[in-house]
């Protein structure tokens, strides 16, 4: 049986397991690390949209062993809910939708030993033809119902103009805590009988799903939708990210007090994060949450960076009550989960949380999820201030009369002041 035979069985029976599902960028196996997506091909972990008609997007991934694995990726077509389409592959792709991974290479002079898997989107093999959201899945090829992770991307028309701003004035208090966005959805080529049936417009902040909001227009002009004065546009301003740097064992900057060896791995201890919910702003040239992964003492970063245990600690003298603290940052795909909750040492008086990080630079922010919400707040850790440099990501969906996927026809990113 060909090669090829064998990829289209698998692609069935993956069908069988997973189309159903609402996906979400997350690992399925705990030994995968560093998921990231660049649209460069380099080391630096990037938004994950392009555009339809050009640019490309890279997908890597670290496995914690020592032998390379077997592996196929898939792509799913996805409506804007992030549950799969209705339409057929042939409607939205050329070429084969499920393939090898055949870049893959084992780690040389780490502690940690692993192999690094890459693919990038479009290739020789496929190439796209219909805007939307995406899910790239990771599978062993041989037993496709065994999923290694998920990637969730975005692939974008650029049909339509969204222009927007800032601002500190809003509606819900005085404190100057908030930001206010509104903009303006330029409706382009695509003639809308009716907004409220024909286009979904969502909203993030800073690449975290817990902040997305979803808008109807509040006022339509002649060729124009508007989102103003709508309290679903008010965010916590938060604080800049904390950032920290461990590309060298030998020299390490601000945040870090000290990187040591325990056989057999490095950890990096940071200073303690102490609470500031009531400081004022203080401003920091962050990167709104996002890493690169960098080691200066060898070449070829994917390869030779090393994993090192980085010891995060929030001192308080008793917990936080009413419910849970986490550590966010693009790091962790911002996923509220028990991989990123911060757990409360008595005997130390704080939070703490041990994660394995490839070395680099890191943003990353602490937040509190009450019992009961889904949505996290930077408040009581953190502060929040009106001052605070932010990334708001827009996003355009259109499905008109008889259609029958949701068309991505703009993803913009709007920022409030940087000083």
């Amino acid at each position: 049986m060909s090669m090829r035979v064998n990829i289209l069985i698998a692609f069935a029976l993956l069908a069988q397991v997973l189309f159903a599902q609402q996906y979400e960028t997350k690992a399925y196996k705990n030994t995968v690390k560093t998921m990231r997506t660049s649209l460069k091909g380099d080391r630096q972990q990037d938004f994950p949209v392009i555009a339809l008609d050009g640019g490309t997007i890279t997908f890597s991934f670290d496995e914690l062993n020592g032998e390379i694995q077997n592996y196929n990726y898939t792509l799913v077509h996805c409506d804007a809910d992030w549950t799969a389409s209705s339409l057929n592959s042939m409607e939205w792709a050329d070429g084969f939708v499920t393939n090898e991974i055949t870049d893959a290479d084992i780690s040389a002079n780490t502690t940690q030993q692993y192999v690094h898997y890459s693919l990038t989107v479009p290739n020789a093999d496929l190439s796209l033809k219909a805007s939307g959201n995406y899910a790239l899945i990771v599978h062993e090829a041989e037993n496709p119902e065994n999923v290694v992770c998920v990637y969730c991307f975005y692939v974008s028309e650029q049909a339509v103009a969204v222009l927007g701003n800032v601002t500190a004035e809003t509606r819900k208090e005085i404190k100057k805590r908030y930001q206010e966005l509104q903009f303006d959805v330029l409706q382009g080529r695509y003639p809308m009988r009716d907004a409220s049936t024909e286009m979904k417009v969502m909203v993030m902040q800073n690449s975290r799903p817990d902040t997305r909001v979803w808008l109807q227009p509040t006022f339509i002009s002649a060729g124009k939708f508007s989102y103003k004065n709508n309290d679903a546009l008010v965010f916590e301003g938060g604080a800049e990210y904390h950032s920290i740097d461990f590309s060298s064992r030998f020299s390490y900057g601000e945040g870090i007090e000290k990187i040591r060896f325990y056989d057999p791995y490095y950890h990096v201890e940071l200073m303690p994060d102490d609470p500031k919910p009531t400081a004022p702003y203080e401003f920091m040239n962050d990167v709104n949450g996002r890493y690169v992964i960098n080691v200066q003492e060898w070449d070829d970063d994917d390869f030779t960076s090393d994993y090192y245990f980085v010891h995060f600690f929030v001192p308080m003298p008793s917990p936080l009550f009413g419910g849970k603290l986490y550590v966010l940052g693009d790091f962790n795909h911002n996923r509220l989960d028990e991989n990123s909750r911060m757990i409360y040492n008595a005997q130390l008086q704080g939070y703490e949380r041990t994660i394995l990080l490839k070395q680099g630079g890191y943003n990353y922010t602490y937040a509190f999820v009450p019992k009961g919400s889904d949505k996290a707040t930077l408040q009581n850790v953190e502060g929040s201030h009106w001052e605070t440099e932010n990334e708001y990501q827009v996003f355009v969906y259109y499905r008109g009369f008889g259609e029958r996927y949701d068309h991505l026809l703009s993803v913009t990113v709007i920022s409030s002041n940087r000083k």
